[in-house]
């Protein structure tokens, strides 16, 4: 695990990193608020931004290089449909990233992917391609190495091509789509020597001593303002990720530990069939990691839990059909799923919330 701020003091890495918010005091090295079990799904609220980020993308962000690659997250998880190939998926936006999680690789190194934020920021500042350079580039020294990929016909030099080969490459960075060049900083308006990768966009800053002499812009922050200018689709989650309680199963004496990885709201969903079903209130999707910590192989239920409303109001779980559209529509094993003693599973229940409601909470219901 890369831990490439240890040695820095705090206060500092976020001037560095420029534009990122102030980190302020808390428990561990980012202030975060204490892990749950790794066996209930581990999540880390973070102070500064107050988002909550589990796994898997909690595991991602600190085996990748954590604050210094990714920064801070700036939502909850949620749904989004990707401007790529149209498909659904659970992402979370950071300042310098956004995080995708594809169910249909899980368990593999690709369960999380990062978003192609660089490519669209390329073609969003530079519809007709980039323009004549603010400044020349500097000369590079005789023997600098380079270099050069045949997918894209981009050359990538020092100091960018030793931070692209020790942060990630491929996976992380992506391809070159530009050579190098000079660009004016949308965040302090001075002009940096700038390279443009799929996921990312390096600025060189000569000013700072190595490694934050490469830093990356910020355009996760820059692409969730684009997207969603109104305010992100989480700004409004009654549930909250991170929320952990144990939970009835439905054989007597079962009981699930279970934590909260991400809330959807909408108000429709279509089943199998094609049929939209509509929800008298919204629908709160929630999207869980369970432990079954029972001796027997046992499900959650709508007996096993209900929601709970700032003013005492309980919501029952939405019916099977509604869980199994959600199964289809999420991709995520709904609640009725058997798990096996000691095994974890990733799953979903929906809730149908009518009147509207604040500051849910998950509790057990009793059968």
């Amino acid at each position: 695990m890369r831990r490439v701020v240890a040695a820095l003091g705090l206060g500092l890495l976020a001037a560095l990193l420029g534009g990122a918010t102030a980190l302020g005091a808390g428990p561990g090295l980012w202030g975060l608020a204490p892990r749950a079990a790794a066996a209930a799904g581990a999540c880390a609220t973070f102070a500064q931004t107050g988002k909550t980020v589990c796994d898997p993308f909690l595991s991602y962000w600190e085996d990748n290089g954590g604050l210094a690659q990714f920064g801070l997250p700036l939502t909850s998880a949620f749904n989004e449909v990707s401007t790529t190939n149209g498909r659904t998926y659970q992402v979370q936006y950071f300042e310098r990233a956004r995080f995708e999680e594809h169910t249909d690789l899980a368990g593999t190194p690709f369960e999380v992917e990062l978003g192609l934020l660089g490519r669209d920021q390329l073609f969003t500042t530079y519809a007709n391609g980039v323009p004549t350079p603010a400044a020349p580039a500097p000369a590079l020294p005789p023997g600098t190495p380079c270099a050069t990929f045949a997918q894209t016909g981009k050359t990538v030099c020092e100091p960018f091509l030793s931070y692209w080969q020790d942060n990630g490459g491929l996976a992380e960075q992506g391809l070159p789509l530009t050579d190098a060049f000079m660009q004016k900083s949308p965040i302090d308006g001075k002009v940096y020597l700038t390279q443009y990768f799929e996921r990312a966009v390096f600025e060189w800053h000569p000013e700072n001593q190595p490694p934050y002499n490469v830093l990356l812009s910020q355009l996760g922050r820059a692409a969730l303002m684009a997207r969603y200018p109104s305010g992100s689709p989480d700004a409004g989650m009654a549930l909250q990720a991170g929320q952990t309680v144990l939970l009835p199963g439905f054989n007597a004496g079962g009981v699930f530990a279970a934590t909260v990885t991400g809330v959807q709201q909408q108000p429709t969903l279509t089943d199998f069939s094609g049929q939209v079903m509509t929800a008298t209130g919204r629908y709160e999707i929630v999207f869980l990691h369970v432990v079954n910590q029972g001796q027997q192989t046992d499900s959650l239920t709508n007996y096993s839990f209900q929601l709970k409303d700032s003013q005492g109001r309980l919501y029952a779980m939405a019916p099977a059909a509604v869980q199994y559209a959600a199964r289809d529509a999420f991709k995520r094993n709904p609640t009725y799923t058997p798990v096996q003693p000691g095994a974890g599973d990733d799953e979903v229940a929906v809730f149908d919330i009518a009147p509207d409601a604040a500051g849910l909470t998950i509790v057990p219901q009793t059968k």
